[in-house]
């Protein structure tokens, strides 16, 4: 959200992403190693505070994004019955392999540090659990919250914001919620 001469304006992008992972589990450890990749469009959704601007402007943006996931959490599982129960905490770091954006290839074109922008590294938190099939067989249910520390490139361009005459504070939140 960022004011203008005393007005708010709020973008928010609503984003869908499958990843695929495999990954080692030791008792108080899980490593992962993966792909990501964007699933369906984007929805961005701009509002303003000034009714002459308008409201709920919606776009659909067509992403075509994919990254290498390495993640590591750590865990202490307890036993709750015939289930173990496990919070975690732990990083992502995703690496981009490819950047389209309404079918352009946009990375192609892009500087070292917009290319950097479209790594993302993440603080994770969550809990799973274990359910026992057989003695060597469980289902693993987790729900896991991400929070995306800003690149180089968008604390500087926030910086830049920030400066203009009449902007004010100016925000980037990027939040996740994996469920597995």
């Amino acid at each position: 959200t960022a004011p203008f001469d005393g007005e708010t304006a709020s973008v928010t992008i609503a984003q869908n992403i499958l990843s695929v992972a495999a990954f080692i589990d030791a008792t108080y450890v899980q490593a992962s190693v993966g792909f990501v990749m964007d699933l369906g469009d984007a929805k961005m959704t701009t509002k303003y505070s000034d009714p002459g601007l308008g409201t709920g402007t919606s776009t659909t943006l067509d992403f075509d994004q994919t990254w290498l996931s390495i993640g590591v959490l750590g865990k202490y599982p307890f036993k709750a019955g015939s289930v173990t129960v496990f919070p975690l905490v732990g990083i992502e770091y995703d690496l981009n392999l490819s950047n389209k954006v309404n079918g352009t290839d946009t990375k192609s074109t892009m500087s070292d540090d917009q290319k950097a922008n479209l790594n993302q590294f993440w603080l994770k938190a969550g809990v799973g659990a274990d359910f026992a099939v057989s003695s060597k067989i469980y289902v693993r249910p987790s729900a896991i919250f991400g929070y995306k520390l800003h690149s180089k490139l968008q604390s500087d361009n926030l910086e830049t914001l920030e400066a203009m005459p009449g902007i004010g504070k100016a925000t980037q939140t990027d939040i996740r919620i994996d469920i597995g």
